[in-house]
């Protein structure tokens, strides 16, 4: 298995500089990016997000069991840029579809697989970073600080790998996964 080319931690301020300063993308693809970094969630999780999944008020997410890797449901906290960014995007998206990210195309359907990769290739970092390399960033600069090993692999939906810890530790780390 090989790693996807993750953007080290220093590189993210002028990463979503360059995201924010590039006039060819629309904003649909823009806040998919952003919210790609904002929750450390998958692409395919961030693409596929459905407006019945999110509760703006509560500032909260709720992937489904479907939807995720580990076929476990996940609860992402949205930061307060990330309910900017989606209430920025609700007016912007078709009413009629119920993804987060429409197909343009087929808006029955989410955003294209390849989008986000061909946003970071046409910001100059082909080979350098993924979207999928984002959780690596994230995990790096968490690890990085000594933040709690256990919130940061639930805030990047993973199955414990000690498994008889995994069975008597419940805790799903709600309040400090919130503060991360």
């Amino acid at each position: 298995q090989q790693n996807h080319p993750a953007l080290g931690p220093s590189q993210l301020g002028a990463f979503m500089r360059t995201l924010d300063e590039a006039e060819s993308l629309s904003q649909q693809t823009r806040i998919a990016m952003r919210l790609v970094v904002l929750t450390a969630c998958r692409k395919n999780e961030v693409i596929g997000g459905r407006w019945d999944e999110i509760d703006l008020e509560a500032a909260t997410w709720e992937i489904p069991a479907e939807r995720m890797k580990a076929r476990r449901a996940h609860w992402v906290p949205l930061s307060s840029q990330a309910v900017h960014w989606l209430r920025e995007l609700r007016p912007i998206v078709s009413e009629e579809s119920g993804y987060l990210f429409p197909n343009r195309v087929d808006p029955s359907r989410p955003m294209a697989d390849r989008s986000l990769n061909a946003v970071m290739e046409r910001l100059g970092l082909s080979g350098e970073g993924t979207p999928h390399g984002m959780r690596a960033t994230f995990s790096t600069y968490f690890n990085s600080i000594g933040a709690n090993v256990d919130v940061i692999e639930h805030c990047l939906a993973h199955v414990p790998a000690n498994r008889v810890r995994a069975a008597y530790n419940r805790h799903q780390y709600q309040d400090e996964r919130r503060a991360m």
